[in-house]
């Protein structure tokens, strides 16, 4: 069996595969011995020896590899069609997809057999509906939804992280996603990036979250430099790639003091950001 997640709403085709993979651990591997993530750029064939190799501790297991359709040739498509086939239901092949397969892709996989959940971005109603049902899941007001759906312009991620905030904090500040607008995310962006004057806007932020909302986006940085960027939205990961952030270990370390300056009530307003 082979199932794919795949649409330009990168947030649901992840989040779905994330529930898939938590019913198959509740159901079929609850120690997670036999729920394998590719994220060491394993080869074909190395994914390919994995199928239809008995697990020691389960009947069943998952391999997760995502993005291998982008990278395959169609005869390797039809010889991981024939090894699902060949390892009957014993191994679920999941893998989400930032652009959706091929027709052609999509055909030669569907004796394995498929299962596709695609996922378009979401408009109007349907759109504040899935936002207003996320918001009811943290414990976050309609109101702030209706907010937030309103910022967000049919951007999930944006959703999810300002609805993760409001759930931690119930006053905090949404911030905007729509036009040219500065936001406390170009903000921060300016003062890494060191361009003039944006010092100043840091001080004369008002948004508390603007230190962890900094700590994020050096971490961010970090990964994607680094090439442990699994799990960092695709539209950050080539933003970070071309950033060119200076002393960024330095710019880290100064950010965790600052946080922990403001948790323990050293610090506060303009003193915190001055800690940077």
């Amino acid at each position: 069996m082979i199932i794919v997640c795949s649409g330009p709403d990168t947030y649901r085709a992840r989040e779905k595969a994330r529930e898939l993979m938590s019913a198959f651990k509740q159901k079929h591997d609850p120690g997670s011995l036999s729920t394998f993530i590719n994220t060491d750029g394993q080869d074909v064939k190395t994914i390919f020896s994995n199928i239809g190799t008995p697990s020691l501790f389960t009947n069943k297991k998952l391999i997760r590899s995502d993005g291998i359709l982008k990278t395959l040739k169609i005869a390797e498509v039809r010889m991981l069609v024939s090894k699902l086939q060949i390892d009957g239901d014993q191994t679920v092949f999941l893998t989400v997809e930032d652009e959706p397969p091929s027709d052609k892709i999509m055909e030669t996989l569907k004796p394995a057999p498929l299962f596709h959940y695609s996922f378009s971005v979401l408009k109007t109603f349907d759109f504040l509906k899935w936002v207003k049902q996320e918001a009811q899941k943290l414990g976050v007001s309609e109101k702030i939804a209706i907010e937030i759906a309103d910022c967000a312009d049919g951007d999930s991620w944006f959703v999810k992280q300002e609805l993760i905030k409001h759930a931690a904090y119930s006053e905090a500040v949404s911030v905007n996603n729509k036009g040219t607008n500065l936001t406390v995310f170009g903000v921060i962006e300016d003062f890494l990036l060191e361009k003039k004057g944006s010092r100043q806007k840091l001080l004369n932020l008002k948004d508390e979250s603007a230190v962890i909302l900094m700590l994020n986006q050096i971490r961010s940085f970090i990964r994607v430099r680094d090439g442990f960027s699994d799990g960092v939205h695709p539209f950050v990961v080539k933003k970070m790639k071309q950033m060119k952030i200076k002393e960024v270990e330095t710019r880290l370390v100064k950010s965790i003091k600052a946080l922990r300056a403001s948790r323990i009530g050293l610090a506060s307003g303009n003193e915190i950001e001055s800690l940077i």
